[in-house]
């Protein structure tokens, strides 16, 4: 009881499903889905370029074999924001790699970090023999992922720009044990996972020097 009302006074979620039936004990139907949180909670306009100049920037690729679509979602993280964002989407089929890869490269003017997926060593060495490094994603249970993304989402860690259609559209259908029709939330999961914010460098004040301080201390001021 003295958690419930914790829980109460600090975490106001009136919108959300998963309070309203846990908190406030209210029927509500979820069918099995999986992202059970009201759009507007995670749903953004895309940022300004001067944002997205200063940030940090990672893909997530999943290759599909045809004719599934090889899809491929870009995160951004800015310090003064404090929260990561998906920005841009790519979702093609029937492409080769050298297609697909062409594309990706070329989509945002951005550097990008690091490049995630979960693909075998082979089809790495595939796409890095035609420009497009990658990193291969952890091994993980994909229900404690899909978990993970759907507390970032709802603690405001991660957000979706709205330019983002197809993986809103995903999102918004995806239910738990479903096989298929995931590809861009597959990316987002091998990107955001598997991802760590930078650490900042700090510098350390210099001190001065002995001889820096003779050539201050002979210095005719007038």
């Amino acid at each position: 009881e003295s958690g419930r009302k914790k829980l109460l006074s600090e975490y106001y979620g009136e919108t959300d499903p998963l309070y309203r039936q846990e908190v406030l004990n209210e029927y509500v139907t979820f069918q099995g889905m999986v992202f059970a949180i009201p759009e507007s909670d995670y749903v953004t306009k895309r940022w300004a370029p001067a944002d997205l100049d200063h940030s940090y920037h990672i893909r997530g690729v999943d290759h599909g074999f045809s004719p599934d679509p090889t899809a491929c979602l870009w995160l951004a993280y800015n310090d003064r924001k404090g929260y990561w964002l998906v920005y841009s989407e790519y979702r093609k089929s029937e492409l080769l790699i050298h297609q697909h890869a062409e594309v990706i490269r070329k989509q945002e003017p951005y550097d990008i970090s690091e490049t995630i997926s979960d693909i075998d060593p082979q089809l790495i060495a595939e796409y890095a023999a035609i420009g497009l490094q990658m990193e291969p994603a952890g091994k993980y249970d994909k229900q404690a992922r899909l978990l993970r993304l759907v507390n970032a989402l709802k603690m405001g860690r991660l957000k979706i720009a709205d330019n983002c259609k197809e993986l809103l559209k995903e999102m918004s259908n995806y239910e738990w044990e479903q096989d298929g029709k995931d590809h861009l939330i597959d990316s987002l999961i091998y990107a955001y996972t598997n991802a760590s914010i930078p650490e900042k460098k700090i510098e350390e004040p210099q001190e001065l020097t002995r001889t820096v301080m003779d050539r201050f201390e002979e210095q005719d001021f007038g």
